[in-house]
């Protein structure tokens, strides 16, 4: 063996040795100690302590966290998370307008959430055919007349039993558009409902509702948006439960919150136009308020009472949007997307 192997082998002795010397050093409470007197350092222990600068502690909990000087702006992975730390079940990045979780990172799902942006195959058929004259399969229906046999329960009203309404993806509509049409009579409609009730306005817990949509005439057509109980006929008949955008043929665009009958109604000051689409926002605090945004605005915080308005906590939701006509032409409505984002109930405990 010459000298250079011998050197080689001592090298990498001496560098194992070190290795596990600095594992005895930094591991455990002890090991955090000793990490608090250096800079620049890494080492497994439990926590971070005060005074250590550009530090990152690998925690015995499956952690790990990262610090600058004294411990302060933690990212905190695990249990060991302290305050002003971002932790590892709670990450979320938000929307464009701060409003929106649109992401979850962890070994939970923090949220429940739907995504409707309709950009793919819309599927509706009048009187619910699954095939064409050829007797040819169409393939799977988005929306149906018959409830729980597609994602979306549709109710049509078609005055002259023509069956010339129509539920498509627009062409050369960027982002994709869900674009639906009535037929010809007075008071022809378009009631869709998603199939079950997946969302709920509970105590301490979060929920976001959020929708663009247009509409072809506002001075002939009806048309409504939002998350209640299931109902068939939004426009004519309102639910019992839930809150939703209307507007009846007059361009004002109105907000309604209703709990066991008990409606509030408010004007939100904005003035729909022919094929302009509005953009709205509820937030739902977990507490007792319902913040209402239309077109990045803040228009009203709605806040429960004892009198006159009543948040609907003890129902469970679904999105819904209609459109009518109220004279003797078509009507549509387009929707750009329909999103709801809610915090989840505790992972494996009770649903509400």
């Amino acid at each position: 063996m010459n000298k250079f192997s011998r050197v080689s082998k001592w090298a990498a002795g001496i560098t194992v040795y070190c290795a596990v010397l600095a594992m005895v050093l930094f591991s455990g409470e002890a090991g955090a100690a000793r990490l608090g007197k250096l800079s620049n350092a890494m080492g497994f222990g439990s926590v971070i302590p005060a005074g250590v600068t550009n530090a990152i502690a690998i925690s015995s909990s499956y952690g790990m966290s990262m610090a600058n000087a004294n411990g302060s702006c933690q990212i905190g992975v695990g249990s060991n998370a302290t305050a002003n730390s971002i932790q590892y079940r709670t990450w979320q990045i938000l929307d464009g307008n701060g409003s929106i979780p649109i992401e979850r990172l962890g070994g939970y799902f923090t949220y429940v959430r739907l995504d409707e942006d309709f950009t793919e195959l819309v599927g509706y058929v009048a009187n619910n055919l699954q095939t064409n004259a050829a007797g040819e399969f169409l393939g799977q229906l988005v929306f149906s007349e018959h409830a729980d046999t597609s994602p979306w329960l549709l109710t049509v009203v078609d005055g002259g039993t023509d069956e010339d309404e129509s539920i498509v993806m627009d062409d050369d509509a960027p982002n994709g558009w869900l674009k639906a049409t009535t037929t010809d009579a007075a008071l022809d409609c378009l009631n869709a409902q998603l199939n079950g009730e997946s969302f709920r306005l509970l105590a301490g817990k979060k929920l976001w509702f959020k929708s663009s949509f247009l509409v072809e005439d506002v001075s002939m057509n009806d048309v409504a948006v939002g998350l209640t109980v299931a109902e068939t006929d939004l426009l004519d008949s309102p639910p019992a439960d839930g809150f939703w955008f209307e507007m009846n043929h007059d361009g004002n665009l109105d907000f309604h919150v209703e709990q066991d009958s008990t409606n509030y109604t408010f004007d939100t000051g904005v003035d729909m136009g022919d094929i302009t689409n509005v953009s709205v926002v509820v937030i739902w605090d977990g507490v007792d308020t319902l913040s209402v945004t239309v077109n990045s605005v803040l228009i009203s915080n709605v806040v429960a009472s004892s009198d006159d308005i009543c948040i609907p906590t003890d129902e469970a939701l679904s999105p819904i949007w209609a459109v009518q006509t109220t004279n003797a032409s078509t009507a549509y409505i387009m929707i750009d997307y329909i999103g709801i984002v809610a915090e989840r109930q505790t992972p494996f405990g009770t649903v509400y």
